[in-house]
């Protein structure tokens, strides 16, 4: 029988702890599951974990919604979750938030049997592969299914930003008449370009609209959480009265809000 040498012997060794390393440890990258950890929208990501059952040692390695992580970790810590909008509870989101980002290891140890049944069994089997290859996965906010990004959103106007308008006294307040814009949002969500592209009829009221908007705040287009480097042109329409975005009661008194 002839031996392997040492040095072939650590190559062969090499080889099967890598093999065993990818088949038993799947992975997520951090951004990926900071991106999911940080969205709040109601098709939340699905994240790669490993859950560990502190009363009995039991280990299971899965997918589940970003979510239900968040929840278990709640349980965890609080024993039930508050969903009133009380300052605490919302300090509390803000620490679960904080905890599971600190977790960079991406492996969780929870003692709670509802903290544990928050987030087993693991679901989206079909997820897992795709997002040990690097994709991004979300669970359809109407379907429940799975959805596979990369996932593109924005730019977005950031409404509170906005400054008061008041609605030129001689447009109509009309469902029809509407102004649509193209706007040109930078990587730091300023306005780079803004024109009018279909006029309401009313000159005024175009003028109001675009003079507004331009000094609004956006969120830039970002893809799979990551702001895009570039800038993004978008269309918008406003104009009706009685939904005038530009409303703030301190300074546009005779205004309707939306």
């Amino acid at each position: 029988m002839r031996l392997l040498s040492f040095r072939s012997f650590l190559a062969v060794l090499s080889l099967v702890l890598m093999a065993g390393t990818s088949a038993a440890d799947p992975r997520q990258s951090q951004a990926a599951f900071e991106t999911a950890i940080r969205d709040h929208s109601t098709s939340p990501y699905i994240v790669l974990i490993t859950v560990v059952d502190d009363r009995t040692g039991q280990t299971s390695t899965g997918c589940g919604g970003a979510n239900l992580l968040l929840g278990a970790i709640y349980i965890e810590q609080w024993g039930h979750i508050d969903v009133t909008a009380a300052p605490e509870a919302r300090a509390r989101f803000a620490e679960v938030e904080r905890i599971a980002l600190e977790n960079t290891g991406h492996v969780f140890h929870f003692s709670n049997e509802r903290a544990l049944a928050n987030i087993l069994p693991f679901r989206y089997p079909e997820a897992c592969a795709e997002i040990a290859k690097g994709r991004r996965a979300r669970i359809g906010d109407i379907s429940g299914g799975v959805l596979l990004g990369p996932f593109v959103e924005g730019p977005k106007v950031v409404w509170s930003s906005c400054p008061s308008a008041a609605y030129p006294l001689d447009a109509k307040p009309s469902d029809k008449g509407a102004t649509g814009l193209s706007v040109l949002v930078g990587p730091d969500g300023s306005v780079r370009e803004i024109n009018v592209t279909e006029s309401s009829g009313f000159a005024a009221l175009d003028e109001t609209i675009r003079s507004a908007l331009s000094r609004c705040k956006f969120e830039p287009r970002v893809i799979d959480g990551e702001p895009v480097p570039e800038a993004t042109r978008m269309s918008i329409r406003l104009g009706n009265q009685a939904k005038w975005p530009f409303f703030k009661p301190a300074e546009s008194a005779g205004t309707e809000s939306r």
